[in-house]
């Protein structure tokens, strides 16, 4: 198959693992506020993971779309015009709210729980999604968002490593020196694994190594393995993940979940069928982005209000713990749909569709 036709060809349980993986993360932010004692959340901290396939999927994605139309090379204004356009309008909506909220706050018409969160002295960095390149508080006003702003750097660097895409050996040996390189600089700068950097203001050390690997994923085109292979990679991994009794982190946790997506792009390849891939889960993929974002605004408006002015959350019966966080993940869901349909497809088309015109 041509370079074109794999560039063209959809692969529909990737689009269900995008909207699994926004689900699981914001369910990983929402069971905070009913499970935050130590050690009570166990299974839940496997959704951390989700991140990584986060910072894969965007590098795939984004390499996979570029290899067949080169627009980073060949038109690079526009590039990173559309970049901006289908990421910072509603990132920028999102930062709205909670710049609202910190204003009222500087004004002493509220008074948050944590505020900690609305410390204006650093909105310059988010306003420009420039939060997670280092030396600043990137867990502040729509903390998701730090993952952002190491992808808007990624994307902005992209066409450095679009011609690596023509060797996929050198790019692999290139992933693996990202890796070890950023798990020793934060060991050294902050004490902590990789896959926590975003704790001190590095989440674009946090998310290199697993973009990377996306774009090699890409970089490699329609793979084949044997069928026998594809199906024991998948389980074995998906066991190391979400089976085994113990949580990864770290470089171990880099190489599980990398196992994890290369063996289920290699099922999609070799026509394995998964439950992502269902009509219904892969439609669901084009509201991930809205979910990831709007979660966060759910849980400050319904959420904290809740725990501050009603209930003590921590302490309700597990059914009515259940049943306020579905409630709280069907409200994320119905803003992302919402979003997508109202703003941000209409925002994106605009840029998308406009030529402009040389002053």
């Amino acid at each position: 198959m041509s370079d074109s036709g794999i560039a063209s060809q959809r692969i529909d349980s990737m689009d269900g693992l995008r909207f699994v993986m926004c689900v699981g993360i914001a369910h990983l932010h929402l069971a905070g506020y009913f499970w935050s004692a130590p050690g009570a959340g166990g299974y839940v901290d496997r959704f951390r993971y989700f991140t990584d396939v986060f910072f894969i999927i965007s590098g795939f994605f984004l390499a996979r779309s570029n290899r067949r139309s080169e627009i980073a090379v060949a038109d690079y204004p526009r590039f990173i015009l559309l970049r901006w356009a289908r990421v910072y309008p509603l990132y920028a909506l999102t930062l709205g709210f909670y710049v609202a909220i910190a204003l009222a706050a500087a004004l002493g018409l509220l008074t948050p729980s944590n505020p900690e969160r609305y410390d204006l002295s650093q909105l310059w960095s988010h306003l420009f999604l420039m939060q997670s390149w280092g030396g600043q508080e990137s867990l502040i006003f729509n903390y998701p968002a730090w993952s952002l702003s190491a992808l808007w750097l990624y994307a902005l660097l992209f066409p450095a490593a679009f011609p690596l895409m023509a060797r996929p050996k050198l790019l692999g040996a290139l992933v693996l020196v990202a890796l070890f390189a950023t798990a020793a600089t934060g060991r050294a700068a902050c004490g902590l694994p990789v896959t926590n950097l975003q704790e001190c203001g590095l989440g674009v050390l946090h998310g290199l190594s697993p973009f990377l690997f996306g774009v090699w994923l890409a970089a490699l085109g329609q793979f084949r393995l044997p069928r026998w292979l594809v199906l024991a990679g998948l389980a074995a991994a998906t066991w190391l993940l979400f089976g085994a009794p113990w949580v990864f982190e770290g470089v171990p946790r880099r190489f599980a979940v990398a196992a994890f997506v290369f063996f289920f792009l290699a099922a999609d390849y070799a026509g394995v069928r998964t439950p992502l891939g269902a009509p219904l889960l892969r439609r669901q993929g084009k509201y991930a982005f809205g979910l990831y974002l709007l979660h966060a605004i759910v849980a400050t408006v319904f959420l904290r209000a809740l725990a501050d002015g009603l209930l003590d959350l921590e302490r309700l019966a597990f059914g009515a713990k259940a049943a306020l966080l579905a409630g709280a993940l069907a409200l994320s869901y119905g803003l992302a749909v919402a979003a997508y349909w109202a703003f941000e497809m209409p925002v994106f088309r605009y840029f998308r569709d406009r030529r402009w015109k040389p002053a």
